[in-house]
């Protein structure tokens, strides 16, 4: 871990300060860095926007929709499950 920190400072340093080579990693770093929190406040503000969207989305309609697959009206579900429970038994006895 030292070597790497010894690298680091080497090259924060900038003994040469009329340098090409000075002036081009101070311009890398500042963009590096630029470029990172413009990906983390991305990041997060489009978290926020997905949870909104998500949570106004729910709101509207729910989680599951039940119909037929046929678009047809359905039956009344008690009328059917009476039905289903009548023949169950019959068929059964």
């Amino acid at each position: 871990m030292k070597i790497a920190f010894r690298i680091a400072f080497r090259h924060l340093g900038f003994k040469h300060q009329g340098s090409f080579t000075s002036f081009a990693s101070l311009a890398a770093m500042v963009g590096l860095g630029l470029g990172i929190c413009a990906l983390i406040l991305t990041a997060s503000v489009l978290n926020g926007f997905e949870d909104t969207i998500s949570r106004k989305i729910a709101g509207f309609d729910g989680h599951i929709r039940v119909q037929h697959f046929l678009f047809k009206p359905m039956v009344p579900f008690q009328t059917k499950l009476d039905s289903i429970l009548t023949a169950s038994n019959s068929s059964f006895s």
